[in-house]
């Protein structure tokens, strides 16, 4: 079952900043996570900045919760063939084996706190960096890369069916 709720913010720990990322925080299509909390791989929490007009395709994580706590912006989340627009403050909980597809809802960045249980997907965050410090989305080589450091991470992250 899906959850969606408001909460307040609550996290305690310091965070480790992933490479790459604060230079270039400041760019609208910046598809990275700046800020990770470790917890010794039972659960992993991202801060992730999410590129104006940018919407993942169709996914399932089948062996990992995913939750989104939303900090700036606008989330557009389709869940079950139903799409969701959730404001900052918002929250939503995403069982494994669940298919959906989220991005930003408009011309505007979202900001996102995540969280995954266990952890371990944190890993294609930092792929996804390395490969948008070498290779614009939208340039021809893209999405083909983008597809092999999907397939790395196929263990977390399959197409939804």
């Amino acid at each position: 079952m899906v959850v969606f709720g408001i909460m307040m913010p609550l996290l305690r720990g310091r965070a480790a900043r992933f490479p790459w990322c604060d230079e270039r925080a400041g760019r609208e299509s910046t598809p990275c996570a700046p800020r990770r909390w470790p917890a010794g791989g039972r659960y992993a929490v991202l801060e992730l900045n999410e590129a104006p007009g940018y919407r993942t395709p169709p996914h399932v994580h089948p062996g990992m919760d995913e939750s989104f706590y939303v900090l700036e912006g606008t989330l557009e989340l389709e869940v079950g063939g139903t799409t969701h627009t959730l404001a900052a403050g918002s929250y939503v909980h995403i069982p494994r084996g669940t298919p959906h597809a989220q991005g930003s809802a408009d011309d505007l960045p979202v900001k996102l706190l995540t969280t995954f249980t266990p952890g371990g997907f944190e890993a294609f965050f930092l792929d996804r960096v390395e490969l948008a410090r070498t290779v614009r989305r939208g340039d021809e080589e893209f999405l083909p890369r983008m597809m092999d450091v999907v397939h790395r991470h196929g263990a977390w992250l399959q197409p939804a069916q």
